[in-house]
């Protein structure tokens, strides 16, 4: 949870970034002026507490956050978001009977928390791990929970708002094959998750149901992350809820229709569609080029080889494990960088397509051969 001091060191960071002029002191306050371009025909002072033993501190620096905003013609999410420039600011808004005065019933404010921590989770998993059926959570998203910041819970109605890690990469090293994966995925993946829920999924959109309208929307689609997003909703009890995401300043929001019991029945249909679509296989031949071979685990006699592929008429990563008996057809291959043609059972996960059972292989010169029906 952001601190009193932190949100004192964002703001004088943020005046110093945008040019403000500390005019003076006091031993209680700072003095600002904003950049000359802004100050128009009358003058403008801000004032800044310094002084955290004060006991009007914290509430004087909310003041004083709300006057930046208002000079800015601002929401104070957005400023608040203008001061994490490493974060996208993320809030849910409870409406509802219960939630009127900006309280929440314990019970519920507890339900909703964990889910939205999950959510989070899940998240980075699928993001991490590329695979939208996978339950389990590597170490590397539950770090990522830890460095989001839990923020003070703004007026009005109820609203939580956590702040994303959107700075950096997961490293090299949790990445299959491709350039590092950008912490702000996560991020990403949550706002365009809740869009497709608020405005499809919960109003039973039937083209997700086709091969097309669902193919459109693989990429998000994780089992995971709907049922943690079906848990949230339910347990805030809300009538209706909303996001938001702030980043750097540009806000985006996303209000979903009321929650009632149909639109709740959709959300569970969607998912059982979904759970159905990303565990199904089909038969898999294609020729290409070995991309990467890389040790599975550090203990593991396996490999991972990935192919690059001609399927469905676009270019995609195809991958499968391999045994030190087959390693050095495939390492043969990456060096002379001649084509290989490798068969078998495969799924498509977020952003390749894992071959699964029933491996084998040709390293005779081919051509490509289409993927057999789904």
């Amino acid at each position: 949870m952001t601190t009193v001091l932190q949100q004192l060191r964002q703001l004088l960071d943020f005046l110093h970034e945008h040019e403000w002029s500390r005019t003076r002191e006091t031993s209680r306050f700072f003095v600002y002026s904003p950049p000359a371009s802004m100050l128009g025909d009358g003058g403008f002072e801000l004032v800044v507490p310094r002084d955290p033993l004060a006991s009007d501190f914290e509430r004087s620096l909310e003041s004083t956050l709300d006057a930046v905003a208002s000079f800015y013609g601002m929401p104070f999410s957005s400023l608040e978001a203008l001061m994490l420039p490493a974060s996208e600011v993320v809030s849910l808004r409870l409406e509802g009977e219960q939630y009127h005065g900006g309280a929440a019933p314990f019970s519920q404010f507890e339900r909703m928390l964990e889910h939205f921590k999950r959510t989070i989770t899940r998240t980075a998993a699928f993001v991490l791990t590329d695979d939208p059926a996978a339950q389990a959570t590597p170490k590397a998203a539950r770090r990522y929970l830890d460095d989001c910041w839990f923020m003070q819970t703004a007026r009005g109605s109820f609203i939580s708002r956590v702040a994303l890690p959107i700075a950096g990469t997961f490293g090299p090293e949790l990445s299959l094959f491709t350039r590092p994966i950008k912490r702000e995925a996560v991020a990403d993946t949550i706002q365009q998750v809740s869009l497709l829920v608020g405005s499809r999924v919960l109003e039973r959109d039937e083209t997700l149901f086709t091969e097309d309208g669902f193919g459109a929307v693989r990429s998000i689609a994780s089992v995971g992350v709907l049922e943690e997003v079906s848990r949230l909703l339910r347990g805030t009890e809300a009538r209706r809820v909303s996001f938001e995401f702030n980043r750097k300043g540009t806000q985006r929001d996303v209000v979903l229709p009321p929650l009632t019991a149909a639109r709740l029945q959709n959300l569970d249909h969607f998912i059982n569609y979904v759970r159905e679509q990303v565990r199904a296989t089909f038969t898999l031949s294609v020729s290409g080029r070995v991309f990467e071979v890389r040790r599975s685990r550090r203990t593991s006699s396996s490999s991972i080889v990935g192919v690059l592929a001609d399927v469905d008429n676009r270019q995609q990563l195809v991958t499968f494990k391999v045994g030190a008996r087959d390693l050095g057809v495939f390492l043969d291959r990456f060096a002379s960088r001649a084509p290989i043609t490798v068969q078998g059972r495969a799924r498509r996960l977020r952003t390749q397509i894992r071959i699964e059972a029933d491996l084998s292989y040709d390293a005779s010169e081919s051509t490509n051969v289409e993927p057999e029906g789904h």
